[in-house]
């Protein structure tokens, strides 16, 4: 599209935004934390699904995802969080880090406080664009 077919584009459409022109800022939110007084049960409920839960088959996804060391010691809990307008990295934090409260609350695991570091992946790729 040439400058001039934008000109166009955005006097004809001034009434709604182009499709094309909107973008999604993309964060990557770790949540961390340490087991805290585990029952038996959930020592071996941990210890039996260890496997799924590995730092290294473990993504960034929408939904979040639990990694833990078969120590059971420590915990990271990894979130991919999008927003189509507006949206910030201190949503993106609360966002995950409520995800990540309610995820261990239905396993029904208690834990020390949380911890959270969040990663501006849109930020990230126009830096290595313009580079």
């Amino acid at each position: 599209m040439t400058p001039s077919n934008v000109l166009e584009a955005t006097n004809r459409d001034a009434e709604r935004p182009l499709a094309w022109c909107v973008m999604t800022k993309v964060y990557r939110v770790t949540v961390r934390g340490r087991f805290a007084s585990l029952t038996e049960s959930q020592r071996s409920w941990l210890k039996t699904h260890q496997a799924e839960h590995d730092l290294f088959l473990s993504n960034f996804t929408e939904e979040g995802s639990l990694t833990y060391e078969p120590a059971l010691a420590f915990f990271s809990f990894r979130r991919e969080v999008r927003f189509e307008t507006g949206g910030d990295e201190a949503e993106a934090l609360l966002a995950s880090t409520r995800s990540a409260e309610d995820f261990l609350k239905v396993l029904r695991i208690a834990h020390t406080p949380l911890r959270a570091a969040v990663m501006d992946m849109t930020a990230m790729a126009q830096r290595h664009r313009s580079e």
